[in-house]
């Protein structure tokens, strides 16, 4: 079956048996490639339940940015972000502050509270550079981004729509 959107492959993901091998063709340095992969299952409550959205008064202050047309405002982690999300003194990355609604991020899986770890494989430790990073991506001609978040004690992968179309 051939996924043509995001959106259609994280449905057949979840149709598909636990512990069940499948073959995925993809493309990696301009080459097509054929991996088997198995599905699992995550552990407890951490299926698709994201954080909540922070509260009005718990939201995190410092330097929040927009990613571009995204619809993604960051932060750099911070002490009191680590201390919300349960995150260990030296956890880093940049924690999603607001998804807009209708937009690329609202339809990407990403959730108020995820921790982006990696914007297409480079990781990103401040707000700044993952601006930066989406900013380059764009200007290199890519439409999708792949972010690498951390939600509820487990890394998850999202695509990212660069533009707001």
């Amino acid at each position: 079956m051939a996924v043509e959107r995001v959106k259609d492959l994280s449905q057949l993901v979840a149709r598909t048996a636990i512990d069940k091998p499948a073959e995925v063709r993809i493309w990696r340095d301009r080459e097509a490639q054929v991996l088997t992969v198995v599905t699992g299952a995550v552990p407890g409550e951490q299926q698709v339940s994201g954080l909540e959205a922070p509260q009005q008064d718990q939201a995190v202050k410092p330097a929040e940015v927009a990613l571009g047309e995204t619809g993604v405002t960051v932060a750099t982690v911070n002490d009191e972000a680590r201390d919300r999300l349960g995150l260990p003194e030296t956890a880093s990355g940049v924690v999603v502050v607001d998804i807009a609604p209708g937009t690329p991020a609202a339809r990407s899986g990403l959730l108020p509270g995820d921790l982006i770890r990696s914007i297409t494989l480079e990781t990103v430790e401040t707000a700044e550079q993952a601006v930066a990073r989406v900013e380059a991506l764009r200007e290199a001609g890519q439409s999708v981004a792949t972010i690498k978040a951390h939600r509820r004690g487990s890394d998850s992968f999202f695509a990212l729509r660069l533009t707001a179309a």
